[in-house]
């Protein structure tokens, strides 16, 4: 791509210096990409609506700014779609991001009951305290964000002096593909929306990290 994944997120998520705020969230951009990835054709406005939480406007405005970067094609009264160079794009955010998905029973450490998880490849070694991923949840519409790092061949609560419960390490290890060095976020909310959101706004702050691997 001749770019880092820090570099094409800047450049996705970068704001414009007139006219009005966009009325959507950088989660909802990458939200929005592993849609489009995930279902491998045309998906429609309301579709997008619907799974984003956002309004129909919102979306409009999202999907414009992401046809002004060559990321995604439109197909009128069908719907969206990857571009080659969206298809390249959504590559390189998932060499990182894993997978987002919904995970139950995890009572024991989630602060809310509704999670989201999201898995990251290898960057256990930027976390801190976990703090920072717990209010950018807040600030998403999240009731907070519980980071876990992997190390040793074990999972730990960040920054990584307690280990998780074995109910709680079983169901991750069981639905995701936990290697050395990763980190799964869980995102709670009274809401899946809300959850979501949550989730990959703490991961982005390992993402755009200064420290983060994706920027070298």
């Amino acid at each position: 791509m001749g770019k880092s994944l820090k570099s094409l997120i800047s450049d996705l998520f970068r704001k414009r210096s007139v006219g009005p705020s966009p009325v959507f969230e950088p989660h909802h951009i990458i939200m929005t990409i592993f849609i489009l990835k995930r279902e491998g054709g045309l998906v429609g406005r309301y579709r997008l609506v619907k799974e984003l939480g956002l309004g129909e406007a919102a979306v409009k405005t999202l999907l414009k700014h992401l046809r002004r970067l060559g990321l995604v094609g439109v197909r009128p009264r069908r719907g969206h779609f990857l571009t080659e160079l969206g298809n390249k794009v959504a590559d390189e955010i998932m060499s990182r991001i894993k997978a987002i998905k919904e995970v139950k029973g995890f009572e024991e450490i989630a602060v809310g009951p509704v999670n989201v998880v999201c898995h990251l490849r290898g960057l256990a070694d930027i976390v801190k305290s976990g703090v920072e991923q717990r209010d950018a949840a807040i600030m998403a519409g999240a009731m907070g964000a519980t980071t876990i790092i992997s190390k040793g061949g074990k999972l730990f609560l960040a920054p990584g002096d307690y280990e998780v419960p074995e109910k709680v390490s079983r169901i991750l290890r069981k639905e995701f593909d936990i290697m050395e060095g990763d980190v799964l976020i869980v995102g709670s909310a009274d809401n899946l929306i809300n959850a979501q959101n949550g989730a990959i706004a703490a991961a982005l702050t390992l993402l755009l990290s200064d420290s983060s691997p994706c920027s070298r």
